[in-house]
C-alpha cells in the first residue's frame, strides 16, 4: 500500500471549509464567492505509476504535497472504449456515453442536451466565469465554449504560460488547464514505470504544476479564496505489467487506469489505491452448516411462487457450495430445492439439486417426479458452483447441467411440470434421506432467461453481479449470502439483491459465522459496486465541482457521477 505522510502543521477552523455532508436547503453555497476551482487534465496519467511515483517527494514534490491533503485515487477506471472524446466528455459532462452520445472525435452526440459543466455553471450563476487552456480541438471545440477566456495551444510549455498569466491577472471562478507531456512520451518511448522518456515527462509535469500553485499563493487575494486543485488524467497508456502485477482484472487495464487527485490544504487524506484481486476475498457471516432440518433457510409458497418455472420458458439456476459430507449411506439428500413431498430419491413436481451420497461424487437437477439430469462429478471440501438450465428448443423442453463450467449431458423434460406450490428451501428439502448432508452455500441466482454455455464457462467463478454485467436484469431472485444478513436485528436472513426482494428466512437454531472465500481454481472474487462506487472516478469530477460552487440543485444535469464527499482534518487552537 502507498505510505504518504500527512502534514502535522496546526490546523484551525476556517470559515470557508465546505460542508458536504448534509446539503443546506438553499442552493447558494456558504463559501460560494470565495470558492474557486483548478482543474487540470492529464493525457496519458497512468493510476498505478503516478501513485507509485508520488511518495519520492525529491523528485515529484508538488504532487506529494497535493496528495497529503487530497481525495486520492489510483485506481480510476476510465470508459472501456479508450477513445479520448468520450474520456473528456466524461471529465467534463459528468455523465457517461450512453447518455452523451460521444463515441469518436466527431460526429453526432447529446452534448446539446448533457451539457458540460461549463455551460451549466455560467447558467446557474452568471458571476461563475471560466478560463480555459487545452491542445484538445474536441475540449476546445465541444467541452470549454462557454468559457469567458480559452486558447487552443500546442504544447504543455504554451498551456504553462497561459495558466500562470490567467491565474496572476484575473478573477476566473474556475480555470482549466490541459497537459499532454505523458501522452506525448508514452507514444514516443512507451508508458509505464520502466520508460525514462515517461517518467521524465511526469518530472516535467509536476514542475509545471509547482508553478501553477506557486501563482495560486502569490494572487493579492489568495488570502480569501478558497481553492480546490483536482488533477486527473482522462485515461492510462498501454504496457505490460510484471507477471506479479496482472490480476486479471479491470483493474489491470493499464489503458484504462487513470488517477485523480481533489486536494484543498483542509482535507484529510482519502487514499483509493489500486485493488489486487488476487487477494481481495469474500468476507462476512453465513450460516455455518447447512442439512440439518432446524437450520434450513426458507421461502414460503406464496412468495416462491415466481420460481415456479412452469412446463415452458428460459430459466437458469446457479449457485456456490462446500459440501464437507454428502451422507455415508444411500440416501440422496436435497441441497436446494423448491419441492413437493419425495417419493422414494425423487421430489414429487417441482425442480431440486440432489447430492449422490455415500462414495458418489455425482449431483443431479431432477423434476416432476424421476426425471433427473446427473451433472459432473464435483470434490468434497472445496468450492464448487453448480448450474442448471432449462430451456426451450425445436418445440421440446429440455434441462443441462453444469458443474464449473463444465457441461453435462442434456435432458428431455418436455410436458413435465416444474411449478409447486412449496416453499423454495436452501440447506435441504424434501428428498430420499433429508438433511443428511452438510456443507455451506453462497451466491445463489436465479435467472429468467437460459444462460449460454459460454457465458457460464467464462463466468461460473465470479462471486458477485454488479449493475449493468451481462444478464444482471435477467436475476428474478439473488441472494449473495454473505455480507448483511438482516434488515432487522431479530432476523437471520439471505437478503433478495434482485428486484424481486423475496428475503429467505432462517430458523433460529441457524448458526452464524464467519466466511471468508479466497481466489482459487473454481473462485474469482469479484470487486462488488459497494466498494467500486466508493473510488472516484472522472464522471465524478463534475459534480463535485457544482457543490464546490454552492450549486446543489442538479437533478436536471441527469448526472451519472456520484458525489465525492471528502473528509476534513481535525480543527484545533492555533499554535
Amino acid at each position: 500500500m502507498l505510505l504518504i505522510s500527512v502534514i502535522t502543521a496546526c490546523n484551525r477552523d476556517f470559515d470557508t471549509r465546505l460542508d458536504t455532508s448534509v446539503i443546506p436547503d438553499t442552493t447558494i453555497h456558504q463559501a460560494s464567492s470565495q470558492n474557486k476551482v483548478l482543474y487540470v487534465v492529464v493525457d496519458g496519467g497512468i493510476g498505478k505509476v503516478i501513485t507509485e511515483q508520488s511518495v519520492r517527494d525529491n523528485v515529484y514534490p508538488n504532487i506529494n504535497a497535493l496528495a497529503q491533503t487530497a481525495i486520492f485515487s489510483g485506481a480510476s477506471l476510465t470508459d472501456n472504449s479508450n477513445v479520448e472524446a468520450t474520456t473528456y466528455a466524461d471529465m467534463f459532462t459528468g455523465v457517461r456515453k450512453a447518455k452523451h452520445g460521444v463515441i469518436a472525435s466527431s460526429g453526432t452526440n447529446n452534448l446539446n442536451q448533457y451539457k458540460p459543466f461549463v455551460e451549466n455553471l455560467l447558467a446557474a450563476n452568471a458571476n461563475y466565469t471560466t478560463s480555459a487552456f487545452v491542445q484538445s480541438e474536441f475540449i476546445y471545440n465541444n467541452l470549454v465554449k462557454s468559457a469567458v477566456s480559452r486558447q487552443l495551444l500546442t504544447s504543455d510549455q504554451t498551456v504553462q504560460a497561459a495558466a500562470v498569466a490567467n491565474l496572476t491577472t484575473t478573477t476566473s471562478s474556475v480555470i482549466v488547464a490541459q497537459y499532454t507531456g505523458l501522452k506525448r512520451a508514452g507514444e514516443t518511448d512507451g508508458y509505464g514505470p520502466s520508460s525514462t522518456s515517461y517518467l521524465s515527462a511526469l518530472q516535467a509535469f509536476d514542475t509545471f504544476l509547482g508553478s501553477l500553485l506557486k501563482a495560486i499563493k502569490s494572487r493579492s487575494s489568495a488570502a480569501s479564496e478558497n481553492w480546490v486543485i483536482i488533477v486527473a488524467s482522462n485515461k492510462g497508456g498501454k504496457y505490460t505489467l510484471a507477471e506479479n502485477e496482472d490480476d486479471g482484472s479491470d483493474f489491470s487495464n493499464t489503458e484504462r487506469n487513470g488517477f485523480i487527485i481533489i486536494s484543498n490544504p483542509n482535507f484529510n487524506l482519502d487514499y483509493f489505491p489500486v485493488p489486487d484481486m488476487r487477494e481481495y476475498s469474500v468476507n462476512g457471516t453465513s450460516p455455518e452448516e447447512l442439512g440439518p432440518a432446524d437450520r434450513q433457510g426458507a421461502l414460503d409458497s406464496a412468495s416462491a411462487r415466481i420460481y415456479n418455472l412452469g412446463t415452458s420458458g428460459n430459466y437458469t439456476i446457479q449457485f456456490k457450495a462446500n459440501i464437507s459430507n454428502r451422507s455415508t449411506n444411500a440416501t440422496i439428500p436435497a441441497i436446494l430445492s423448491k419441492s413437493s413431498a419425495s417419493s422414494g430419491a425423487n421430489p414429487t413436481n417441482g425442480w431440486s439439486f440432489l447430492l449422490h451420497a455415500g462414495t458418489n461424487t455425482n449431483w443431479s437437477f431432477r423434476v416432476d417426479n424421476n426425471i433427473a439430469n446427473t451433472g459432473p462429478s464435483y470434490e468434497l471440501g472445496v468450492w464448487n458452483t453448480f448450474t442448471a438450465v432449462i430451456f426451450d428448443s425445436a418445440g421440446k423442453r429440455y434441462t443441462r447441467t453444469y458443474l464449473n463450467g463444465v457441461a453435462g449431458a442434456r435432458t428431455d423434460i418436455s410436458n413435465r411440470s416444474l411449478s409447486t406450490n412449496s416453499s423454495l428451501i436452501i440447506g435441504g428439502g424434501p428428498s430420499y434421506g433429508a438433511n443428511s448432508f452438510r456443507g455451506r452455500i453462497f451466491d445463489i441466482r436465479i435467472y429468467n432467461t437460459a444462460l449460454p454455455e459460454n457465458h457460464i464457462r467464462a463466468n461460473y467463478c465470479r462471486t458477485f453481479v454488479n449493475t449493468g454485467e451481462p444478464y444482471a436484469e435477467n436475476l428474478i431472485g439473488y441472494w449473495p449470502g454473505v455480507g448483511e444478513n438482516s434488515r432487522e436485528a431479530s432476523e437471520k436472513i439471505f437478503i433478495d439483491y434482485s428486484a424481486s426482494r423475496r428475503d429467505v428466512k432462517f430458523g433460529a437454531a441457524a448458526v452464524w459465522g464467519g466466511l471468508n472465500v479466497t481466489g482459487s481454481a473454481n473462485i474469482c472474487p469479484v470487486y462488488p459496486d459497494v466498494e467500486l462506487n466508493k473510488i472516484p472516478f472522472s464522471v465524478d469530477i463534475p459534480r463535485f465541482i457544482y457543490t464546490w460552487m454552492g450549486i446543489f440543485n442538479v437533478q436536471s444535469y441527469q448526472l451519472d457521477g456520484k458525489l465525492i464527499t471528502p473528509t476534513y482534518r481535525s480543527t484545533g487552537s492555533a499554535n
